[in-house]
């Protein structure tokens, strides 16, 4: 019965002390196992109850053999069947790698447990200072060598702790430090791996680039393979019509060569008509001179005229009726004023035909003018031939550009050759073309030139011719003539009628006694002119409504005392006459 109850309460202490061991196991906490050792080394109990023996079979009754051996066969149970966890002698655990994690969570780990188990070792050690001042307080009821005892198990108990805990931080160290070389090789693999990684992607894209180029050129390679084909079936079916067309290109070549031997002979021509031109322009020129010479001896007989009749005027005695001679004397002085103002202006108008036409006699005059309009229908003409020849080049230029259309990709050489040749058959087209067109230009702007210096003349001679004849000549209107032409034909015709009854006047006269008479009569009315006033001082005659407003017109002329008009001119010009004349 003895046996049976020592065997059950060592079963039932060892039972207790492999729970707390598991416990310390599970939690990763070795104070339990402390405590354990520890119960072990200050238990009494047990050794009282339980007969501990040694190997040789001896029972041991010293206490500290007894806890020695305890140690020992606990020792031997916890390294028969050793648990996950390691546990060392000295009370330090050894930590095995878990499972694979990430390296942070195990730091992360590590230092948690560093903390947890920090903590506890404060909650320990202050547990042992309680201890040790409860057992101090014992200290006092015992003998002074069991208290020494005591206090030296106390202090090796100490000393065996921080060596223990030193050890223990040692461990955790080299941990640490395992841990982060782990963690930096596990970052070099890392890396690495990246590197490796976009390496093979690099290739990969390189790869496929190089893929897409070579079915890029793969099918460039097939679309022109295709197109060569096409070519060759075009070209080895317009082989058979090639001499034929060869044949046709010739021809027009040659048709083209003969138009443009025509188009060189249309512009000799074209030169030899503006020298024809520049001969009948010099010679209407010379006879603009002539014409001018005889004007001027005309006019010498018309001046003598004018003197005798001036002469003839001075002789004749005033009726007795001054104010209606004067009235007619009045408008009688505007018909020679518009007499004088015809004169002056005939000799302009003889002036300006001479330098414009060279010539002088009126014959010769209209012979030029005739000339003029040859040489207008030949120009006109020429541009309509032009025009045609032009028309025929375009549809021979369509013609050719729909047979090169017809023909192309049909030949070699030669047709590169008739290709130039076109090109420079239409260029030189374009040049005859651009040259015709500057020669039309020219020519209008010649006749309109010469034109409109004949049309000034022949209205200046109008003008002065206008009281030869008792029915006035109107000048045509610009505004109902369809063309400036036909304006000038007009002008020719009137000076032509006028011509006419000029010299129907002084036929069988002695021209040089009429050009003496009017040399004479000219003397004669400007001295008169210079003597007699402007108006009649005797007599004042009432104003008439449109002499009111040419003087209110004058008035308002002469506010403005710095423009001075033409009868002002004329009247300071007539003052300063007879000043000097009274004066001499």
């Amino acid at each position: 019965m003895a046996a049976r109850a020592l065997k059950a309460d060592k079963e039932a202490f060892v039972r207790g002390i492999c729970e707390q061991v598991t416990h310390h196991l599970w939690f990763s906490d070795p104070c339990p196992v402390y405590r354990g050792i520890e119960e072990l080394n200050t238990s009494e109990s047990v050794a009282r109850r339980v007969a501990v023996r040694a190997d040789d079979g001896t029972v041991l009754m010293d206490d500290s053999v007894v806890v020695t051996r305890w140690a020992g066969y606990f020792e031997q149970l916890f390294n028969a069947d050793p648990p996950a966890r390691t546990l060392d002698i000295s009370g330090s655990t050894v930590l095995e790698a878990d499972p694979p994690i990430s390296f942070r969570k195990k730091i992360k780990s590590c230092i948690n447990g560093g903390e947890v188990k920090a903590s506890r070792h404060e909650l320990l050690s202050n547990e042992l200072v309680n201890k040790e001042k409860g057992e101090k307080g014992d200290i006092k009821n015992v003998t002074g060598k069991s208290a020494v005892q005591k206090l030296e198990k106390l202090v090796n108990k100490k000393i065996w702790q921080l060596n223990s805990k030193q050890h223990v931080k040692e461990a955790r160290k080299r941990r640490l430090e395992e841990l982060k070389q782990q963690h930096s090789s596990h970052i070099h693999v890392v890396q690495t791996e990246q590197d490796l990684c976009s390496q093979e992607e690099h290739k990969q894209r390189v790869l496929q680039s190089s893929l897409e180029e070579a079915q890029m050129k793969y099918e460039e390679a097939e679309h022109l393979t295709r197109i060569y084909l096409d070519i060759k079936k075009e070209i080895q079916g317009e082989i058979l019509t090639f001499k034929s067309r060869m044949e046709t290109i010739k021809a027009e070549v040659e048709r083209q060569k003969q138009v443009l031997i025509r188009l060189r002979h249309m512009q000799k021509d074209v030169c030899l008509s503006k020298d024809e031109a520049k001969a009948a322009l010099q010679r209407h020129k010379l006879l603009a001179e002539r014409k001018h010479h005889a004007r001027e001896i005309l006019k010498a007989k018309y001046a003598k005229q004018a003197e005798k009749e001036r002469d003839r005027l001075d002789s004749v005695a005033w009726p007795k009726q001054p104010q209606i001679i004067w009235r007619q004397s009045r408008y009688d002085a505007p018909e020679e004023e518009e007499a004088e103002k015809a004169g002056d202006s005939l000799e302009e108008a003889f002036g300006k035909l001479r330098e414009a036409t060279g010539a002088t006699d009126t014959e010769k005059v209209v012979q030029f003018f005739i000339c003029q309009g040859d040489t207008q229908k030949r120009l006109e003409h020429l541009a309509a031939e032009n025009d045609m020849v032009l028309q025929c080049l375009k549809e021979e230029q369509n013609k050719l550009k729909d047979e090169l259309n017809q023909i192309k990709y049909s030949g070699g050489a030669r047709i590169i050759q008739e290709k130039k040749e076109i090109e420079d058959f239409t260029c030189m087209l374009k040049a005859e073309l651009k040259r015709r067109d500057e020669a039309k230009k020219w020519a209008k702007e010649l006749s309109n030139r010469t034109l409109n210096k004949v049309r000034a003349v022949l209205e200046t001679l109008v003008e002065k011719l206008q009281h030869i004849s008792k029915p006035k000549i109107r000048l045509p209107s610009v505004r109902h003539v369809p063309s400036l032409e036909e304006y000038v034909l007009d002008l020719l015709s009137s000076v032509e009628n006028q011509l006419m009854v000029i010299m129907e006047e002084f036929r069988g006269k002695d021209l040089a006694a009429i050009q003496k008479e009017m040399k004479d009569s000219k003397k004669d009315y400007s001295v008169l002119e210079e003597i007699m006033p402007p108006t009649n001082v005797r007599i004042k005659l009432p104003m008439l409504p449109g002499q009111e407003m040419d003087e209110e017109i004058e008035d308002s002329e002469e506010e403005d005392p710095d423009v001075l008009t033409r009868e002002q001119l004329k009247r300071q010009s007539q003052k300063i006459v007879n000043s000097k004349k009274r004066r001499g």
